[in-house]
């Protein structure tokens, strides 16, 4: 197959679902759905537990030097350094998650022994820092977005 085929079958989401129930199975539409559950949840409750710490730390320095704790960049800072705090946490599962689902059909048993322990054995353990730094740009400026979003809502309500 060459790649313009491979972007002509994937090139809408019923085309790729249909594709993966033909050659895994139904099942092949779940593959890797438990790593994904698991760092989604740590990375989001991890996010507002840090998200709490260092608004108000934000906020204590903020006053120290005669600010105003109020201010519209308190929130969105707080919410990129949580951003980035929360992918340090969560990127050694991002790993594992995006290995399971990209796994072939071909290779879909192989899925179930996709460990963190099988990758850094096989690869070193730099390998659990792949796209670190993409995914720290990303969802650092998305939770800036987002929590100074929720801080102005909160603050306007």
């Amino acid at each position: 197959m060459t790649t313009h085929e491979g972007q002509r079958r994937h090139c809408t989401l019923l085309a790729s679902a249909s594709y993966v129930i033909r050659t895994e199975g139904f099942a092949g539409l779940w593959r890797g759905v438990w790593p994904t559950v698991l760092r989604q949840g740590i990375a989001n409750g991890a996010r507002f537990a840090i998200y709490e710490r260092v608004v108000a730390e934000l906020r204590i320095q903020s006053r120290r030097r005669g600010g105003d704790d109020t201010s519209t960049f308190v929130a969105p800072l707080a919410g990129a350094i949580t951003g980035v705090a929360s992918v340090l946490l969560t990127n050694p599962l991002d790993v594992v998650k995006t290995r399971v689902q990209s796994m072939f059909s071909a290779n879909a048993s192989g899925a179930q022994n996709i460990t963190m322990r099988t990758l850094v054995a096989r690869e070193g353990a730099s390998v659990l820092a792949h796209g670190l730094a993409p995914r720290a740009i990303k969802i650092g400026l998305g939770q800036a977005v987002i929590f100074g979003m929720y801080d102005f809502l909160v603050r306007k309500m």
